[in-house]
């Protein structure tokens, strides 16, 4: 009687004690895992390098970046376009069609307009100034010119179709490029109240063609504006402690602000909250400063 009374205490009481306890260790060490590898894939994509540092298109170039359009790529709705200047000041936008045969002549023109627009605004070339862009004929019959314009396109739907259409109207011109960037997170931002603050006339879809631009020109800046747990940091996020993930995320974002800095005098309030010390109402004094001093 006394071991069948262990073997049922045993079987009825301590093994499934055991396995809770086992199992609960073993599930902390798979999230602790999990949440390094969050950690890791978020410092990646936030330390990915700006486009000032790009062999070819950075600051250092023989031919400079002057603007930066990025595009949204979508088949029905159409591909959202969105010029920038290399403060990440939106100069204008555009929507084309250069998938629908009838668009197709309407989004070759509208793209060239833009390129237009982005050679010869900057260096106050509307007030009568020498614009820094120069339009030059090789002797082939080409269009060339003396600095650069980059295409950021979206990585989502319709993304490949639309690098094929570009790289068939960049052809035959020198001084422009593109790059894929990751697009995750984008809508998020778009329809937030911060992007409704940054950006208030523009339409919800044509927010996403700017920061798509803008996460070309400085990613970590750009980023740090959407929730960590929007833009792809790994599978499985709703399954681990929700609290503890976003945490941990965010520290691991402030990790890369503060080991890459920021300006005072151009960076975002966004920016501004992930750095060690500072909140989000210190963050708006030093703008509200910004503003009114200058900086």
């Amino acid at each position: 009687e006394i071991r069948t009374a262990m073997e049922d205490g045993f079987k009825r009481l301590m093994l499934p004690s055991l396995q809770r306890e086992w199992r609960r260790k073993l599930k902390e060490r798979a999230e602790d895992e999990a949440f390094d590898t969050f950690g890791r894939n978020l410092k990646k994509k936030l330390l990915s390098p700006p486009l000032r540092l790009h062999p070819e298109w950075g600051s250092d170039a023989q031919r400079p970046t002057t603007a930066i359009i990025g595009v949204d790529p979508a088949f029905r709705t159409g591909c959202k376009c969105a010029l920038i200047s290399l403060t990440g000041q939106v100069l204008s936008t555009k929507t084309i069609f250069p998938h629908s045969p009838d668009g197709l002549v309407a989004a070759q023109r509208g793209l060239t307009e833009m390129l237009e627009e982005a050679m010869l605004v900057f260096g106050g070339a509307d007030m009568g100034e020498e614009p820094p862009c120069k339009r030059l004929r090789t002797a082939t019959g080409s269009t060339a010119w003396d600095c650069r314009v980059v295409c950021s396109i979206g990585n989502g739907t319709a993304s490949r179709e639309t690098e094929a259409w570009l790289r068939k109207q960049f052809a035959d011109q020198k001084g422009l490029g593109y790059a894929i960037v990751d697009e995750a997170g984008a809508s998020v931002y778009s329809a937030s109240p911060l992007a409704a603050a940054e950006l208030p006339d523009l339409d919800v879809c044509l927010r996403g063609a700017v920061s798509i631009a803008r996460r070309l020109l400085d990613p970590l800046a750009e980023l740090v504006k959407i929730d960590p747990r929007s833009i792809g940091v790994g599978l499985y996020q709703h399954d681990v402690d929700q609290k503890r993930l976003a945490e941990e995320l965010r520290g691991a974002a402030m990790s890369c602000v503060n080991s890459v800095g920021v300006d005072l005098n151009t960076a975002s309030p966004a920016l501004l909250e992930h750095v060690a010390g500072l909140n989000g109402r210190l963050a708006r004094s030093i703008l509200k400063h910004r503003e009114e001093k200058g900086g």
